[in-house]
């Protein structure tokens, strides 16, 4: 499980700072997910449907979606050091790309 420390079970209660800090209301730990294309048809639907287990941080490219719940960042895809600090900021467990350049 990632962020726990080597050797550690949740079971025995042994997490390291950062898993801890990742845990939900119920000691359950929280999945991050990173979704690309959120203000797209697809993506859309997709936050709105994790947001109730995830805690979901989505990239768009031009309008700000409105969904509550759902971390925005602004991100060009184009760029690559963009998306790097956009991901590195999340943190995520998962990534789901769903971006795409429409004309």
């Amino acid at each position: 499980m990632t962020g726990q420390s080597a050797g550690a079970s949740p079971e025995a209660g042994q997490y390291s700072s950062s898993y801890a800090a990742s845990l939900g209301e119920k000691g359950t730990p929280v999945k991050r997910l990173f979704i690309t294309g959120g203000s797209g048809f697809i993506g859309g639907h997709v936050a709105r449907i994790a947001r109730g287990a995830w805690e979901v941080t989505a990239a768009y490219g031009r309008n700000l979606p409105n969904i509550d719940g759902v971390s925005w960042k602004r991100v060009d895809l184009t760029d690559a050091s963009a998306v790097k600090q956009a991901v590195d900021e999340s943190q995520p467990d998962t990534i789901i790309h769903l971006g795409a350049v429409s004309n």
